[in-house]
């Protein structure tokens, strides 16, 4: 694996958006390569993502090939296990009302992508860890993520969680979870994201938290 340039780039600075539009077709194509079955992409980032998220981008040249960003996210702790990648209608226990703290993470990494071409593979994983040694030279204990494949799952829109094969869904979680863990991360036990589903107003999914000590 080749070592590559990783070019940090912070939320809702100038220097951000001129890269993402210098540079807007190959971000296109990486974020199509990677959830396209989701979303297919025409533009290379949204508001959103330049003012609230800070960016990591790893070049082969002048060429981005791999992509990721971070931001504090809020994360629910729960004293009790629950199950994740499922649909749970909390109105049946009051406990996912009473039993819960919201806490704000950073950094929380997300939208870690790389270019499929198998040349760049590894990229991804060098990526992670250049991220990593960031945080880590800025004192940070940890840095979380929370592991979640779209490949087997409709266009999100805003409470949609319908997924289109469940089996390869939940396979393909499994799947993410164990890359991440061959990285060092771990399940941060107890604290959950949650999506509210099309499925009900009470209906979520929630997805565990993962966390690595620097």
């Amino acid at each position: 694996m080749e070592d590559y340039k990783v070019i940090f780039l912070k939320r809702n600075s100038d220097k951000l958006k001129n890269f993402l539009e210098e540079n807007s077709e190959e971000i296109i194509k990486l974020k199509n390569g990677c959830w396209g079955s989701y979303y297919h992409f025409t533009l290379p980032f949204t508001d959103y993502e330049t003012k609230n998220l800070d960016w990591f981008i790893a070049m082969d040249g002048a060429k981005p090939i791999a992509i990721a960003t971070t931001s504090k996210e809020p994360i629910y702790k729960y004293n009790f296990k629950i199950d994740t990648y499922v649909f749970i209608d909390v109105a049946e226990d009051e406990r996912y009302y009473k039993d819960q703290k919201k806490y704000l993470l950073e950094p929380l990494v997300h939208n870690l992508c790389r270019n499929k071409d198998k040349q760049y593979k590894g990229a991804g994983r060098y990526l992670l860890n250049s991220i990593c040694d960031h945080y880590k030279e800025l004192d940070k204990k940890y840095i979380y993520l929370v592991p979640e494949s779209v490949w087997f799952k409709k266009f999100y829109t805003g409470i949609d969680c319908n997924i289109r094969v469940k089996e390869d869904y939940l396979k393909s979680q499994k799947e993410l979870i164990k890359y991440y863990e061959r990285h060092d991360f771990e399940i941060y036990d107890d604290h959950y994201d949650v999506e509210r589903c099309q499925l009900g107003e009470s209906v979520f999914i929630f997805f565990p938290v993962m966390r690595k000590e620097l």
